[in-house]
């Protein structure tokens, strides 16, 4: 409401600004104690608790059968397994020109491929098909099985 009188407005003015005094504060207080230690197990308290209640159950099963929620799953299982990312792993897929770096064949997908690396030093060799990673595998433990496989095969 307009006032003509403007000692009347400075009046209604200070009494505003007294009844809303810290209100406007408060977000900014909020949002500086979410950034600290506490604030954050607070809120990963929450967390917990939504996704062991059955709508939080239904939400992240419902997400991570999105497209969305698999490739955000499938670039996770990267970076943790290997330290790379989906878009490496395709350049790596470019790179080999769909082809499996240890039979020559052609792979199916970039996704269903594998990523096939030394276990003890950690580096990546190259992109391989399932049963190719599985047989580098079991001769990767045994180094003699390739010998009684040559004389099995004669």
């Amino acid at each position: 409401m307009p006032y003509k009188d403007k000692e009347k407005k400075k009046e209604a003015q200070k009494r505003y600004r007294e009844s809303t005094k810290g209100k406007f504060n408060a977000k900014k207080n909020q949002k500086k104690y979410a950034e600290t230690e506490a604030g954050k197990e607070i809120r990963r308290k929450a967390q917990r608790k939504y996704r062991a209640s059955s709508k939080g159950k239904q939400t992240n099963k419902k997400y991570y059968k999105s497209d969305k929620g698999k490739l955000q799953n499938a670039n996770h299982q990267l970076k943790q397994k290997y330290g790379i990312d989906l878009d490496t792993k395709q350049s790596m897929f470019d790179t080999q020109n769909g082809l499996c770096s240890l039979c020559g064949l052609k792979l199916r997908t970039m996704r269903s491929s594998c990523v096939e690396h030394c276990h003890t030093y950690g580096t990546i060799r190259g992109l391989v098909h399932t049963r190719c990673n599985i047989f580098i595998g079991l001769v990767e433990e045994n180094p003699n099985l390739l010998k009684h496989i040559k004389l099995y095969l004669k």
